[in-house]
């Protein structure tokens, strides 16, 4: 854990070229109630080691005006682009698919028992029942109602 990371990078967590290093903003690890977004955090840069080893590897990060330089020089399309793709696999390595389902589908009965879901907004469905499945995934809720937009139930919902 380093201090002031988030501050001074404007990142919680970031990875060396090397693969040696993995930091991690000090207020971020040391705070219990942001267990969520470290966890998620360290799986995004798990995803940059999966998915970009060889571009990571050629940029040479070694240190923070290192990273500093690969945003500033990165055009934005392609640096969004990694940042997606590694926000896709942390999603999906915290979240697998066939267990939410299942999970989904008990949190949809339950729904169903206390709320007609045909009176019901896509949108406040997806945030009601992201609310107890990020708990039981350890994610925060906001990821996890991104994850349930993949869902048909919840499709041209924001």
């Amino acid at each position: 854990p380093l201090p002031n990371l988030e501050k001074l990078c404007n990142t919680d967590a970031l990875i060396t070229s090397n693969w040696k290093s993995l930091y991690v903003d000090k207020d971020l690890f040391e705070d219990e109630r942001r267990e969520s977004r470290l966890r998620f955090s360290l799986a995004h840069e798990i995803g940059h080691y999966v998915l970009h080893k060889d571009f990571y590897t050629s940029l040479s990060i070694s240190s923070f005006e290192n990273f500093y330089k690969l945003i500033e020089t990165t055009p934005s399309e392609q640096y969004g682009y990694l940042e997606t793709q590694a926000n896709k696999f942390a999603g999906h390595l915290l979240v697998p698919r066939d267990l939410l389902e299942q999970k989904l589908d008990k949190e949809l009965r339950k729904a169903c028992e206390k709320i007609n879901l045909n009176d019901f907004d896509k949108t406040l469905l997806k945030s009601y029942i992201a609310n107890p499945l990020s708990k039981k995934f350890g994610v925060s809720n906001e990821s996890m109602e991104i994850i349930l937009s993949e869902f048909n139930i919840f499709k041209n919902s924001k």
